[in-house]
């Protein structure tokens, strides 16, 4: 067997500047991404995502708080993958797992939301009572998955990463009192740790009350439901975590597939990737773990960045109407936390005691377009209750509307009837109906184009579009 820690980079304790370069930091991030992204196909964000879970469940860095006046946040990270079923996403919390695990971070996965699964139930068990001669009846208590009480003369697995690779079985189906129970929980272990936000007291079946305060993350995966918009703003503790969504497309599949195939019968690659990243890792923690007292300071510059976030984290709701605007308001506070704790984490794995530009540009590159990307998607949601019946047809009727209207005054127009697909997007955003973004815009038109509706075409590099075909429904009404 080849011995890997001889194969690894060296470096001293504590690393020069170079050395935190060259091995932590972005480095560190770059690598990790690499090697995940070998392993899981074509699921973008989600190795950041899982890094995260990781680098906020690491001993040393649950001990730090960002403090923001009398407030504080611990720099845990949760997330809610989307994405449809057999892409691939199951290999992620596999690779996750086992980072962890060498971590000594317990990720585990659990299938059941009953109270007795989460918090923990009671038994009855016969001993022998040595001062009453006898056999007696007692109590005892098995402690659930969000428990992380240890207990005297007990060896107990206590979970740190607490994963659904089945989430579904919350979102979807007839609420009932387990789920309600469960997105509870959820969102107490949530909240910050240690304080009574985030403290669970339950009375058991016997009448044994448990407390405590739940100190894991939370790593969820779902197909994403029938009616998302309503799964992730009705639920509370969705808002606390990441939330992605990825759209796997038939092209996704058959590249994936082929990939795969390609890779068949070949020897596994990145075992010395692999421990390297679990070393630099584990001395980032070491490194934090030694110091008494860790006071985090931003520069000037950094925190002027900080500020300008918040602008952008409030950009996409220009020009959306006022009703699904307030619904999506009531997310910013938390994804600009979300943010806070990026950067504070990319600080970290550079080892510096400073938050620089450097770490509010990572926070922003990553959460910024996944914050968008989320809100196109709740924004093609979230309508007035009035607005929900036959509100696809009524879209395709505007949009065949207007390209009609925009074909007749384009006078440089050819036989093909097409038109330019960005001034198309741009129109039908503000029309009087529409009224949202042009990213919500674009993906309207994009399932039109996968329905046969549009035809999507390009002169140079611009995409045109071009009417393909009527909906039966609207070809009957014009009959």
């Amino acid at each position: 067997m080849v011995n890997w820690q001889d194969r690894m980079p060296k470096w001293r304790n504590p690393p020069t500047d170079k050395q935190k370069h060259q091995y932590f930091g972005n480095k560190l991030i770059q690598d990790y991404v690499g090697l995940f992204n070998r392993k899981v196909k074509r699921q973008p964000n989600f190795a950041e995502l899982t890094l995260h879970v990781i680098v906020g469940q690491l001993p040393a860095v649950k001990k730090m708080r960002i403090i923001f006046g009398d407030n504080e946040l611990d720099l845990r990270i949760s997330g809610c993958f989307f994405k449809p079923s057999g892409s691939g996403g199951g290999r992620g919390l596999n690779f996750m797992s086992m980072i962890a695990r060498e971590l000594e971070i317990l990720a585990q996965i659990i299938t059941e939301i009953t109270d007795a699964a989460l918090i923990g139930t009671t038994y009855e068990v016969k001993e022998y009572d040595p001062t009453k001669k006898g056999m007696v009846v007692s109590t005892k208590v098995e402690r659930g998955a969000l428990d992380p009480t240890e207990v005297d003369g007990e060896e107990r697995r206590i979970i740190k990463i607490l994963m659904m690779n089945e989430a579904d079985i919350l979102f979807g189906g007839m609420m009932n009192e387990y789920k309600k129970n469960a997105m509870m929980y959820y969102q107490i272990a949530l909240n910050t740790m240690g304080t009574e936000d985030n403290k669970l007291v339950k009375k058991l079946a016997h009448g044994e009350w448990v407390e405590f305060n739940p100190d894991c993350s939370l790593m969820f995966m779902s197909y994403p439901p029938d009616s998302f918009y309503e799964t992730i703003v009705k639920r509370g503790f969705l808002q606390r975590m990441v939330i992605l969504y990825n759209v796997f497309t038939t092209e996704d599949r058959i590249k994936v597939a082929k990939e795969l195939t390609k890779s068949l019968v070949m020897k596994p690659t990145g075992e010395g990737e692999y421990h390297d990243l679990i070393k630099r890792l584990a001395y980032v923690n070491e490194y934090w773990m030694g110091k008494s007292e860790v006071k985090f300071k931003i520069d000037p510059k950094a925190h002027k960045i900080l500020n300008r976030l918040i602008d952008e984290i409030f950009l996409p709701f220009d020009g959306i109407a006022e009703y699904p605007r307030r619904k999506l308001e009531e997310f910013t506070q938390r994804w600009i936390e979300h943010t806070w704790r990026l950067a504070w984490h990319h600080m970290i794995l550079r080892m510096d005691d400073t938050l620089k530009l450097e770490d509010v540009g990572y926070a922003k590159n990553y959460i910024i377009p996944v914050w968008k990307d989320l809100i196109g998607i709740l924004e093609e949601g979230i309508r007035a209750p009035r607005e929900h019946h036959s509100a696809w047809k009524i879209q395709v009727t505007e949009a065949i509307r207007l390209y009609k209207t925009i074909s007749k005054k384009d006078k440089t127009k050819k036989s093909t009837d097409t038109i330019r697909r960005a001034d198309f997007v741009k129109k039908l955003a503000h029309s009087d109906y529409w009224g949202v973004s042009p990213k919500t815009s674009s993906q309207r038109i994009k399932r039109m184009e996968e329905e046969g509706l549009f035809e999507r075409s390009y002169t140079g590099t611009a995409p045109m579009i071009r009417l393909k075909k009527l909906p039966k429904w609207l070809k009957k009404k014009e009959d």
